[in-house]
């Protein structure tokens, strides 16, 4: 239902969803994550807290134009809103927080640990990490080749892991093996 509220508020900003959770559930099965249903969830509700952006904002987050400093600080307020949002739905506190923390850096020693390692939280709130700012450069119209490479250089910001997963399903959407 909250998905559907997004998707009726603004449909285009929120088309981005499927994608996420397709790339999002893609990487879950590479790497073997266990706790799927709460990624896929914390995928589809991670920009609830936009419903607190005017429409407008929105739309010039859609068409890239560039934001003025005070619709970028509400707009990177939006998964502190979703967090506080969702946090009150009783068992939902540690999708709340995969949410809220979605923009976090986990910090190079904490990538370079096995995911076995991880807080789930922190397998959450990095996978929308990565999952966002993939699509957000692929939508700018970057390749998937040039984004991932962007991202490596970043090793301090994307968990290699999630990268070579990333990397796995986008060679097989491109061979049109993957719907």
């Amino acid at each position: 239902v909250l998905n559907d509220i997004l998707i009726f508020i603004d449909p285009t900003f929120h088309g981005m969803l499927p994608r996420l959770k397709r790339y999002a559930e893609g990487i879950a099965t590479y790497v073997e994550l266990t706790n799927r249903w709460q990624l896929e969830l914390a995928v589809m509700l991670s920009h609830i807290g936009c419903v607190a952006i005017p429409k407008e904002t929105l739309q010039k987050i859609t068409t890239g134009i560039a934001l003025s400093d005070d619709e970028q600080k509400m707009f990177d307020m939006h998964p502190k809103i979703a967090q506080d949002l969702i946090s009150k739905i009783p068992r939902m506190k540690g999708i709340a927080m995969m949410i809220g923390n979605q923009q976090s850096s986990l910090g190079k020693s904490k990538l370079k640990q096995a995911l076995s390692q991880w807080d789930p939280v922190d397998i959450g709130s990095h996978l929308l990490k990565v999952v966002i700012d993939f699509d957000r450069m692929i939508t700018s119209g970057m390749s998937a080749e040039e984004v991932l490479s962007e991202m490596r250089i970043k090793e301090d910001v994307y968990s290699d892991i999630f990268l070579d997963a990333l990397e796995a399903i986008t060679k097989v959407d491109q061979k049109g093996d993957v719907e």
